[in-house]
């Protein structure tokens, strides 16, 4: 309700520009700058050029969508699939990502270390935390 009061624009006389930057402003406070907002707004299938006749109308599902769709774009997570190297790690990463999706990434501390130490040896060099093409 607090959201709803917030975000209640007066339907007469009231420029596209006021009105997104009254929307845009209940998003200050996770330090995010107004193209963030905008480009998500944009991307949560909502137009700019007709937001003075949408937002009125807007129902809850809309509010709620906006809202998750910026947090998903401001706090993305990712999920990191350690011990990729294992026999078994195969099917569970597959397992993972189709209900994750790319959030999933294959990660393993053994073949990390292993690297770090050939490294250290002489044989090879390396970016540390870097993909299969920072190896020299």
């Amino acid at each position: 309700d607090t959201v709803r009061r917030k975000a209640r624009i007066a339907t007469t006389h009231i420029t596209r520009e006021a009105l997104a930057d009254r929307l845009f402003a209940l998003f200050t406070g996770y330090h995010c700058s107004r193209q963030l907002v905008t480009q998500v707004y944009e991307a949560a299938g909502f137009s700019l050029a007709n937001m003075a006749e949408a937002l009125p109308s807007w129902t809850e599902f809309d509010l709620h969508l906006l809202v998750a769709c910026f947090l998903r774009a401001r706090f993305p997570i990712v999920v990191a699939l350690n011990k990729a190297d294992t026999p078994e790690a195969r099917t569970h990463v597959e397992r993972a990502r189709a209900k994750l999706g790319s959030a999933c990434v294959a990660v393993s501390a053994r073949s990390e270390w292993w690297l770090w130490d050939q490294q250290r040896q002489g044989h090879l060099t390396y970016d540390e935390g870097g993909g299969h093409d920072s190896i020299r």
